[in-house]
């Protein structure tokens, strides 16, 4: 019964999505070379402990770099997340239809960052929301067969782990940033 509860939910989620989408302004995407970056905005699941420390190491070399990060986490419990260091939102802040009503994630899919990256391995309709809607000029994800997300997607494989695909945004990333003499390190 939660199984289908669940389906009918994400079905919900994925029709109100493409109804906002439809209404929405098209934003103009385009990638920029590293060195051009100045503002990241990073969305990640942050309810694993190892993730938010990977996550904040991440986010550094960025700052390391010049660039002005962002951080947004989702925290899938209810009343959790206010004692981060990042801004932060949780189940209490979405509507049935796993929507985000919560200022800061307003505030952060307002922001035209130069890049967003989405990290998270599985499906969590609330942060793929934020990034189909973003107004970031180009967003990196993990697949998913919706288009409206990201403008790469980065096949997560099953045994993939946060480290691996963090890995691979920064090979992508330098892909498309040619004139990059100092490639991103591993985090």
């Amino acid at each position: 019964m939660f199984f289908r509860y669940k389906n009918i939910v994400r079905q919900k989620h994925l029709n109100f999505l493409k109804k906002v989408l439809k209404k929405a302004k098209d934003i103009p995407r385009k990638s920029q070379n590293f060195d051009e970056l100045k503002t990241i905005g990073i969305l990640f699941d942050a309810k694993d402990f190892n993730t938010r420390e990977l996550v904040a190491k991440y986010a550094k070399s960025f700052t390391k770099k010049g660039k002005k990060v962002k951080l947004l986490g989702f925290y899938d419990e209810k009343n959790k997340g206010n004692e981060f260091d990042f801004k932060c939102f949780n189940k209490n802040d979405l509507n049935w239809h796993q929507i985000p009503d919560h200022e800061e994630v307003s505030k952060f899919m307002e922001t035209p960052f130069d890049l967003l990256i989405d990290i998270h391995l599985g499906e969590i309709l609330p942060l793929e929301y934020i990034s189909a809607l973003s107004k970031a000029k180009f967003r990196i994800g993990r697949y998913t067969p919706r288009e409206e997300c990201y403008d790469l997607m980065i096949d997560t494989q099953d045994n993939m782990d946060l480290d691996f695909f963090i890995g691979q945004v920064n090979f992508f990333i330098n892909i498309l940033n040619p004139k990059t003499n100092e490639k991103l390190a591993a985090v």
